[in-house]
């Protein structure tokens, strides 16, 4: 049996999902809410888990028919990251699946483009998760890194840039964002909410890469402790 269907994970975001690719075409595509919401607690790992289990039986595959996983590795939700990294490594562990890790504000800015991409994640305590990316057609060029700070420090940092976009969950609360930010450039609202369809499409461009790894070697990003 050919192996190439791609499983895609994505719990670093409020926005969680799972999606299952094949040659670049989404099959399906499962989106939740998780963590606390609206003061009601929803489970990380569990939702996680019944979803793949729900996925893979609509489509009637088996993990052996798996390619790869890809899976956001932070920085994001630390509960999150820490679940969807633990399930997919037990996955690939029990099915002997590699892993392609991708970086949270990789794949929102891959999802946001083509352009030069300013992702923002929310990191709690009043701070954002945020990088600056170069995205083309089939590639995608780190600028500034996955970092954390305070919404008037990225206001700061991203002033040298004339042509740039921003996109991410927190644009849907502009008016808490300093000035630089509230009066950039968006991404279209449809793309603010990161899709595990992204996460898949950039794991696959990784996966021709080479950055495939073994489920020994996936190390979550954090940036912070909580």
């Amino acid at each position: 049996m050919s192996k190439e269907k791609v499983l895609a994970i994505n719990t670093a975001t409020p926005h969680a999902g799972v999606a299952l690719l094949e040659d670049g075409v989404v099959l399906e595509e499962c989106l939740w809410l998780q963590g606390t919401t609206r003061g009601v607690f929803r489970p990380y790992q569990n939702l996680l888990a019944n979803n793949v289990k729900r996925l893979l039986e609509s489509l009637k595959v088996s993990p052996e028919e798996i390619l790869f996983l890809a899976v956001t590795v932070g920085p994001g939700s630390f509960t999150g990251v820490r679940s969807g990294v633990a399930f997919a490594k037990g996955l690939a562990l029990a099915c002997q699946i590699p892993i392609v890790p991708v970086q949270t504000l990789e794949a929102l800015a891959w999802q946001s483009g083509p352009g030069t991409l300013c992702p923002l994640v929310d990191a709690r305590h009043g701070e954002l998760y945020w990088g600056v990316y170069q995205v083309m057609e089939q590639s995608l060029k780190e600028i500034i890194p996955s970092s954390v700070g305070i919404p008037e420090e990225i206001g700061r940092r991203v002033g040298e840039f004339t042509d740039l976009t921003f996109t991410g969950e927190p644009l849907w609360r502009k008016e808490k964002l300093p000035q630089a930010i509230r009066e950039g450039k968006f991404s279209p609202q449809g793309t603010w909410c990161l899709r595990a369809q992204a996460v898949g499409e950039l794991g696959q461009i990784y996966f021709r890469e080479g950055k495939n790894k073994k489920a020994e070697e996936i190390v979550p990003l954090y940036l912070r402790g909580i």
